[in-house]
């Protein structure tokens, strides 16, 4: 149990606002909460038009499927996540100070607030893996010239439904490696923990093996696809429109693992964190990719100088 002076360091913290008491620990994490919100608020009206406007215009396209999901999963998981943390700072850091009579009321406020932002924040990750894993099979059928006539529209609505079902498929296998798995791991660990002299042995295994495998699934698609692009002198198979905005998410994931992985190896070098980290850091992905993927549909409406209208015939 923690002692009197713990606990009421602990509601001091909260009650005279935490990021107040602690700048240097806060301002990384505050940095890319308000980064991730303005990129992603301030093209969300655009990018909801474009697929919206354009829905229409791509029923012949095979991964259409996928971005219809990620565009129903982001708009409401990551919009909730945003903006249950936004509420969270605002009641912890300007509410909370201000107010004497009613701290317990605030106090359960703020535990519902942080179980609906984990819930969102799991569902964003979630997400995150389903996207990913779907992204990599796509780039690999493009590969392995698995291609689907556009003029044939029999073929396409089959290609479609597969891919919805894979999205189906996906969600229930990570859920019961989740929930399921997961906690039998942990339960493993707490009776084990002694033989390895180390807490969450198999956990970290477990996380290795059957999480961060599917991360890995990007980079290495996009390898296979740039080699042979190389080898054969093009790939003609599946370049839609669609599937180019694919290709780009694909290389903005790769080079943001890269970037990521790389700095936390150096805080690993010189001891600021610890090496555990490291088998963490795929999930970062996660919380950035809707703006990858919103960010990679806008870029290209601009670039191809779109209209007022939205509408992008000519992808």
């Amino acid at each position: 149990m923690s002692s009197p002076e713990e606990e009421y360091k602990f509601y001091n913290d909260i009650y005279n606002g935490f990021i107040l008491k602690h700048p240097l620990i806060a301002a990384p994490f505050l940095t890319v909460y308000f980064a991730l919100a303005i990129g992603w608020f301030y093209n969300f009206l655009t990018y909801r038009k474009i697929l919206e406007t354009n829905e229409m215009f791509w029923r012949n396209v095979p991964e259409l499927p996928i971005f219809q999901h990620a565009y129903f999963m982001t708009r409401i998981n990551f919009t909730g996540a945003l903006v249950t943390f936004g509420l969270l700072l605002f009641i912890e850091e300007v509410l909370m100070p201000k107010v004497g009579g009613i701290v317990m009321f605030f106090l359960f406020l703020i535990l519902c607030m942080i179980i609906g932002l984990g819930v969102f924040l799991y569902l964003t990750a979630l997400f995150g893996q389903v996207y990913q894993v779907l992204m990599g099979m796509t780039i690999f059928e493009n590969c392995l010239g698995i291609k689907v006539d556009q003029e044939d529209t029999r073929k396409i609505e089959l290609k479609q439904m597969e891919k919805d079902l894979w999205i189906k498929y996906l969600y229930r296998a990570f859920i019961f490696r989740d929930v399921v798995l997961s906690t039998g791991i942990l339960i493993v660990d707490y009776c084990q923990a002694d033989k390895h002299g180390q807490y969450l042995y198999y956990s970290h295994v477990f996380m290795t093996v059957f999480h961060n495998i599917f991360y890995l699934m990007v980079p290495y698609a996009l390898i296979f696809f740039n080699l042979e692009k190389v080898f054969k002198g093009g790939i003609p198979h599946m370049m839609n429109p669609l599937f180019n905005c694919l290709k780009r998410q694909a290389v903005a994931i790769t080079v943001f693992q890269s970037i990521t992985f790389a700095t936390c190896c150096i805080l690993v070098w010189f001891n600021v964190i610890p090496s555990e980290v490291l088998i963490y850091i795929p999930h970062c992905v996660a919380l950035v990719l809707p703006v990858i993927i919103q960010g990679s549909i806008v870029t290209q409406f601009k670039v191809l100088g779109g209209n007022e209208t939205y509408e992008l015939r000519n992808w």
